[in-house]
């Protein structure tokens, strides 16, 4: 994709921290909101330091494969810690693609053929306020492993737009919290629908 990110947009419920993707200012920022989570308490640095290092590396890793937006949320629900988070990126469109309704039914069959390493729960269509999309419900490793070696599961929501002609939006929403997978995707269905795009730009 060449030129400027496009101007995007996305109303987040109250409990969502957008991050940082600036290399210039995001040390900065991470360790602002790392503190903002967990206190200035001299017990915690530890703590502090670890979850600092994992953001970063996690907002190297987005900005590396081309996330322009990015935020987090973590809650707890009935008790219970919840965890999600969405990127934002701007792909260079299949060949042939014109932006048109009719790239989204190309994208609901090519979807619906299993990505290795990807539990495939569903593809269909859905009307953002952004335009006609493909969604893609799917469940897959995190790509970390814990100390014990366990590779932990998330569940991914993914909504493919197209925008003019050769460039695709991507935005995608992942969770580590399973067991209200359900719930969360229908909050991700309605923070998408708030998504705007305007200075969006063909893909070389």
């Amino acid at each position: 994709m060449t030129g400027a990110p496009p101007r995007f947009a996305m109303v987040l419920p109250s409990a969502w921290q957008v991050l940082d993707l600036d290399p210039a200012t995001q040390a900065w920022s991470v360790d602002r909101m790392v503190r903002r989570a967990l206190g200035t308490s001299e017990r915690l640095e530890p703590l502090r330091r670890d979850a600092a290092r994992t953001y970063r590396r996690m907002l190297e890793g987005a900005a590396e494969r081309g996330a322009f937006f990015g935020a987090t949320m973590a809650t707890k629900i009935a008790g219970h810690p919840v965890a999600a988070s969405v990127l934002a990126f701007v792909v260079a469109a299949p060949p042939g693609a014109t932006g048109s309704d009719e790239d989204v039914d190309q994208m609901l069959l090519d979807l619906t053929d299993p990505v290795p390493g990807e539990q495939l729960l569903d593809v269909t269509p859905i009307d953002l306020g952004v335009g006609r999309s493909a969604r893609l419900r799917a469940r897959l490793g995190a790509g970390v492993r814990s100390p014990s070696g366990e590779e932990p599961i998330v569940e991914v929501v993914r909504y493919f737009t197209p925008l003019a002609p050769g460039a695709l939006l991507v935005t995608a929403f992942s969770t580590p919290t399973l067991h209200v997978a359900d719930a969360l995707g229908e909050l991700f269905d309605a923070i998408a629908a708030t998504i705007s795009v305007t200075g969006a730009e063909g893909a070389a």
